[in-house]
């Protein structure tokens, strides 16, 4: 592997050639040895040694201000299977001069991506290093402390996979005769779905355990005025209210009679009522009736005399057209008979022209002439005959539409005196029928019998309203009543009172019985909790067993007992005894290292690990893999040392600080 880094983080030019080999570099704080590890994640992951996405790697001056116009680069050449492939990344700033301006202005940063010195696309570039490893993977085989620094479900899940463990949950059940019991309870479920469930039913059952005291308490506190009750006789309170619901009884009767006749009484009044109505719309009938005949005949007059009147009118119009169209026909006959007169008397004429060669102008010979002359005659007489019969057509169609007209203006003359005649006679009814309406006498309905009937009944009804006498329930019979309800109401009081006590006490009895039943559900639900408690440590001490078996140095804490004696899932990197946060620096990343061993063997890679602080560790962890340390010392530069056969190497390395 090569390093070069150009404008990095301070670090204005810096090559490094690790020769595939375990490399220590030295320097005093501030001289670039974490650069170095910042920029071998920049130049593959954007990020810098600590997994930041956001940190600067511009050169600063000495007043901390960034350093325009540089271009930032590294550059890292790896080996991969056999191969060597390079990656660079650069990053530079964007200036542009605006129109009318000066000065060139800052406008943004901008990221250039090669491969094997080949311009590359950000993403083909990401995409080529993620073909290689897995960014997430690639950490963890590169820094010791990263695994350690995850979150501990990621790191669980992580042990679960390379321990690869076979025992299945049905194996670790069949192995216990207590774990058995689970097996039929299970119904096709995971332990953990089911460990829910029971979760699901405890956490219900207890909301309900813990409501049950408080109803009780309730309940008991509605009892207060039992005492109250002991002393009274409530076999003679039956017998008391019986006598007061008789007496009740007996006044309502009364009341009931009285209602009776008020209600007789009322009945009369309304049929009363009712048949001055009847009385009144026959009488209004009778005098409409002949009215609304009068008035529909009127109507239906009026309507048909307008209905002859349009039909005059149009009439009217008609024998106007006819009269127009005869007299039209009659012009047009005249001027065919002129017309017929003329062509016939026509006479054909020879026409000197006719007689002359068009070529040489000369005179026709005789013989042409005549026959040219023939000619000329049979065209004349062929014309004026067709002519004459064109005339003769259109005289023979004038004349036809002539009489036709005529014999319609004939017809429709009659039919208008025939209109004329049934208007005159229609004007007189009308006459007459206004003279009706107007001269209309009120109809005689006192000789109508469904009227002089009505009027019987109404006549007979008014004598017996008139013997009506006036009804009243009795004052002192509305006490009476009034003090006997009272009475009731106190007696009822007194047995709602003791039924109510009653029913309370049988709720205490059912509430103290569920409280029974919900105690032994939750015995037995806790029982199987404690079962699934157990299968869930004896799996993962069998876990734990095959997870540690992986590793030299590390181990794992898998789950955590709690107070009340269930367990909860953790994963906590132990260091002889103590957890990874509480031990040193030294252990913490021999631990580390340790457990990259594992993870190159599982996932069968290897790549260069990087040890910040390397001057803590005193002891050696033997590691088949490239180390990169990063040691604190004295060197006012980085001093860069190889491992070689046991040999040390000191490189000359390639640096400069200077601007």
């Amino acid at each position: 592997m090569q390093l070069k880094l150009k404008n990095f983080k301070g670090i204005k030019d810096l090559t490094i050639d690790f020769n595939g080999k375990s490399t220590n570099i030295f320097g005093a704080n501030a001289t670039g040895k974490t650069t170095v590890f910042d920029a071998f994640k920049w130049v593959l992951f954007d990020k810098d040694s600590t997994d930041r996405k956001n940190f600067s790697i511009k050169t600063l001056d000495s007043n901390n201000n960034q350093l325009h116009f540089l271009e930032h680069e590294v550059e890292i050449t790896l080996k991969i299977n056999g191969t060597n492939i390079i990656f660079r990344k650069m990053l530079k700033e964007k200036w542009v001069k605006k129109r009318g301006q000066a000065d060139q202005e800052y406008s943004g940063n901008e990221t250039s991506y090669w491969i094997d010195d080949v311009p590359t696309a950000k993403k083909d570039y990401e995409d080529k290093i993620s073909n290689i490893i897995n960014e997430n993977l690639f950490k963890l085989v590169t820094d010791a402390l990263y695994f350690n620094n995850m979150k501990w479900q990621d790191k669980r899940e992580i042990l679960l996979k390379i321990a690869n463990v076979s025992i299945s949950d049905e194996d670790i059940l069949r192995g216990s005769e207590e774990l058995q019991l689970l097996l039929d309870k299970l119904e096709g479920r995971s332990i953990k779905d089911y460990q829910k469930v029971i979760e699901a039913k405890i956490k219900t059952l207890k909301d309900n355990i813990s409501t049950i005291p408080v109803r009780i308490d309730e309940a008991t506190m509605s009892l207060s005025d039992v005492s109250e009750l002991e002393n009274i006789d409530f076999e003679k309170l039956k017998e008391d209210k019986t006598k007061y619901q008789l007496e009740v009884e007996k006044i309502d009767n009364i009341f009931l009679d009285f209602q009776k006749k008020a209600a007789e009484n009322n009945s009369l009044l309304n049929s009363l009522s009712t048949k001055k109505i009847e009385l009144s719309t026959l009488q209004n009938k009778l005098e409409n009736e002949q009215k609304t005949i009068l008035s529909n005949k009127k109507i239906s007059i009026s309507n048909r005399i307008n209905e002859i009147d349009n039909q005059i009118k149009q009439k009217q119009i008609n024998i106007e057209n006819f009269e127009l169209s005869i007299s039209n026909f009659e012009n047009q006959r005249t001027e065919l008979r002129e017309k017929w007169n003329e062509i016939n008397n026509k006479q054909f004429e020879e026409p000197a022209s006719e007689f002359i060669c068009p070529t040489c102008k000369q005179e026709l010979p005789e013989t042409q002439k005549e026959q040219k002359l023939a000619e000329l005659k049979n065209n004349f007489i062929k014309q004026k005959e067709s002519e004459i019969g064109n005339i003769n057509l259109q005289g023979t169609k004038a004349k036809e539409n002539q009489e036709k007209c005529e014999t319609e203006l004939n017809s429709t003359k009659e039919q208008l005196d025939t209109l004329q005649k049934e208007l005159e006679i229609l004007n007189k009814e009308f006459i007459q029928v206004n003279d009706d309406i107007n001269s209309l006498q009120v109809a005689n309905y006192k000789n109508n019998e469904d009227y002089i009937k009505l009027l019987n009944e109404v006549e007979q009804l008014e004598k017996q309203v008139a013997n009506i006498t006036s009804i009243s329930a009795d004052d002192k019979l509305k006490e009476q009543k009034s003090q006997a309800q009272a009475e009731i109401e106190k007696i009822n009081s007194l047995f709602a009172r003791k039924e109510n006590i009653e029913k309370t006490q049988a709720r205490i009895l059912e509430l103290e019985k569920q409280e029974e039943d919900l105690g032994q559900q939750m015995q037995n639900l806790e029982q199987q909790q404690y079962l699934i408690e157990k299968f869930t440590v004896t799996k993962v001490e069998l876990v734990e067993k095959a997870i540690n078996s992986k590793f030299k140095v590390a181990r794992f804490k898998l789950f955590n007992t709690l107070i009340n004696g269930s367990i909860e899932e953790t994963c906590v990197t132990l260091i002889n005894g103590v957890d990874f946060p509480d031990a040193n620096h030294a252990a913490q990343i021999l631990v580390g290292l340790d457990i990259i061993e594992t993870l190159n063997n599982y996932y069968n890679i290897s790549a260069p690990v990087f040890i910040d602080n390397s001057e803590a560790i005193s002891s050696a962890y033997n590691i088949n893999t490239q180390l990169i340390r990063l040691t604190v010392s004295n060197d006012t530069s980085l001093r860069v040392e190889q491992e070689n056969n046991n040999e040390i190497e000191v490189q000359d390395v390639k640096q400069s600080y200077e601007y």
